[in-house]
Formats: C-alpha cells, structure tokens, sequence
C-alpha cells in the first residue's frame, strides 16, 4: 500500500469555483430589450446544467451586439473555469500511474470478491467475502477520489470545442485560451483521464446508452458517475425512510458499488411491501416468507399488490436494532448475502417495524431513468403506511 499513500492526500477540494455575475457587467447595453434579459441569461450560461448553458449562449448570440460585452464575459469565465478544474486536477491527481496501478488492484480484488460469492456458505467462504470487503473499502474509496476529478474533467472538457469556436469568433483575445495553450490543456486532461478526449467524451451518461467494456478506465468513470446519480436519486426519497431504512439501503449499495455491481434505487412501492410485511409479522406474531393471509401469502403477491410487477425476491430478519447490524445478518447468510448483490436487481425497498426487517428486490425498469410523467404514473397501490423505527 506504500505506493499508494499519495493518493490518500486526495481531497474533496471543489473542482470549479461559483459562479460571478457581478463582474459581467451589472449595466444593461444599449439596445436590449429587456431589462434582466441578459442578466437572467448570463446566470444561466453559469449554471450547473450544461444543455441549459448552451441554450442560454445561444440566446444572447441571438441578441445581437447589445448584448455581445456579456456574452464575451460569460464565455471568457466558462473557458476560465474549465481551465481551472483541469489545473486542480493534475495537481490533485499527481502521478497519474499510481492512479493507474490503484484501478488494476481494485478490478483483481473485485473478481476475486465476486468469484468467492459463486461459492458463498458458511463457514470460511464467509470470512473471506468479509476479508475482501475489507480490502475494497480500504482501496474504491481511495481510486474514488481519482474518479471524482476524472468525472469533473470529462465535464470541463465535453462542449470546450465549441466554447472556443465562439469565443474565437467574438474576436476576444486572452493567451491563455490560443491554439498553443489549449494543446497543452487538453494534453493535461487526457493523462488525469488516462484516456483521448475522444475516448472520454463517448462515455454515456447514465441510462443514454450503453457503458464501457467492464473494468476498462473509460467504465470505471461511467460506473462511478452512475453510482453518485443512483445516491442522489435515493437521497431525495430519504424523508420516505426511517433513519434504519435509509441506514440499510446505503449499507447495501455501498457494498455492491465496492464489488463494481451497480447500486439499486429505492422504489417506494418496494419500500411499502416491504415496510407492511415487516408490520404484518410483527401485529400477527409470525416470522417468514410466507403470509398466514391468503392474500398476502408471497412476496411476489405482496408487491404486486404494492404496483410493483418484477419483484424478484426478499429479505426478512429479526431482533436487529439497527439498518447497518441487518445489513451485516443478512451478509452472513449465503442465499441472503447473494439477493443483496444480485446484479439483476435494480430496485430496493426496505421496510422495518421495530426490530422486524424486510428487504424486498425487483428488476424493473429503474424509476429515475423515467421523464417525470411516467414516474408520477408509478404510484403505490393501497394506503401508504408511514415509517416507524
């Protein structure tokens, strides 16, 4: 691990500073029509959201000469940032083949995790699937960081092409942005990506298309990106959990994305099967799969009847007082264990009452990947029963 001690310097310093306004000019031009017209679109050109950017570039193209002194300024601090984040980068990054050698380490350990899985049972392979663990949440959080600043400079890079077409065709001049110091730059990115620029910029976003080859540099950045898209999502539909629930789902994706299997998003209907089998034993006194209710009897039927069609299997446990002590029950049981890192499963819903757990896995089309019509249109069925810890 010597080699490797550099890396652990890595830190979540911000890659791109906010964004100023107050220096693009707080006068409106002669000329434009409305009053914060400009201003509302140099704010958007600034913004996280790069097609909105675009968009907002465009617009004050289209606004002609009146509105050319803050499109130069919004373009200049675009190329400017964009710069930045590179520069940070390979400071952060520093020798770019321990990144290398760290990446190589991490797809060695992760096949020999999930071969042991094959072969999962008590006793000894138990304890290895736990050494293993161990060893990747000393190392994916370590090649994390590299990963973080290769996504940040992949997002810096994608679109700089035509950020400098329109800047050259303002006529604006600055050095740092010539043909020779932008050689450079793009030299620069492509050693912290490991990759050509246009190797980086044919990764797909998240559900647009297929990922990279599995374990090669351009999917490790695809995979880490997907997996901070898939938390983002499950944390918006935190206040649906109980602490224990959302304890459990973070436990549980946090050991699939150390094996380089992609997390589950929670799915409410998921979430509220789970959470109503977890009820139903502990009001009836029973323990298990199977339902006294005939109505109730399988999880398949519990989570139809919840509107979710794909369930594909279920977790239940007992007498764990928290998400993380079910996570690591279910850890030590083989066929409990194999649910939890199943890669076909792409949805989760975990429901506790009291110390009574559930964890219930579907295939289905992955909610987030949805526009917001079809998503609104993937309700639970029956009466939503509110968390209780």
């Amino acid at each position: 691990m010597a080699a490797l001690a550099a890396l652990a310097l890595l830190t979540t310093i911000p890659l791109a500073g906010p964004a100023r306004g107050d220096d693009l000019g707080r006068v409106l031009q002669p000329g434009v029509r409305k009053p914060d017209e400009a201003a509302d679109l140099v704010r958007q050109a600034l913004g996280a959201d790069p097609d909105a950017s675009r968009r907002a570039l465009e617009r004050l193209v289209a606004m002609g000469e009146p509105a050319r002194p803050r499109l130069t300024a919004a373009v200049r601090q675009l190329l400017e940032r964009g710069r930045e984040v590179v520069l940070r980068a390979e400071r952060l990054v520093g020798d770019p083949a321990k990144a290398q050698e760290l990446q190589e380490q991490v797809n060695a350990t992760r096949a020999k995790a999930r071969a042991n899985i094959k072969t999962l049972k008590k006793g000894k392979p138990i304890e290895v699937a736990r050494d293993f663990y161990e060893q990747l949440d000393d190392r994916v959080p370590l090649l994390g960081k590299v990963l973080e600043v290769r996504v940040a400079v992949c997002r810096a890079m994608a679109g700089r092409d035509h950020l400098l077409k329109r800047w050259r065709g303002l006529d604006a001049e600055d050095a740092r942005f010539d043909e020779t110091n932008e050689s450079a730059l793009g030299a620069k990115a492509e050693a912290i990506l490991a990759l050509s620029l246009e190797e980086a910029q044919r990764i797909p976003a998240f559900g647009r298309g297929d990922p990279p080859a599995e374990g090669s540099t351009a999917w490790h950045t695809w995979f880490y990106a997907a997996c901070r898209a898939i938390e983002a999502y499950n944390a918006s539909l935190k206040d649906q959990m109980s602490t224990g629930e959302f304890a459990n789902v973070q436990a549980v994706n946090h050991y699939r994305e150390l094996l380089g299997i992609l997390p589950m998003e929670v799915d409410p209907r998921l979430l509220q099967a789970a959470r109503r089998h977890s009820k139903e034993m502990a009001d009836l006194g029973y323990f298990g799969h199977t339902s006294p209710k005939k109505e109730h009897k399988t999880a398949s039927m519990r989570t139809k009847q919840a509107g979710y069609d794909g369930g594909t299997g279920e977790n239940c446990a007992k007498g764990y007082p928290t998400g993380k002590a079910a996570f690591w029950g279910w850890f030590s049981s083989p066929p409990h264990h194999r649910n939890m890192v199943n890669g076909g499963n792409a949805a989760l819903g975990v429901g506790q009452w009291g110390d009574l757990w559930t964890q219930n896995f579907g295939r289905g089309k992955r909610a987030m990947l949805l526009d917001a019509d079809a998503r609104g249109r993937l309700a639970v069925k029956g009466d939503v029963l509110p968390p209780r810890g």
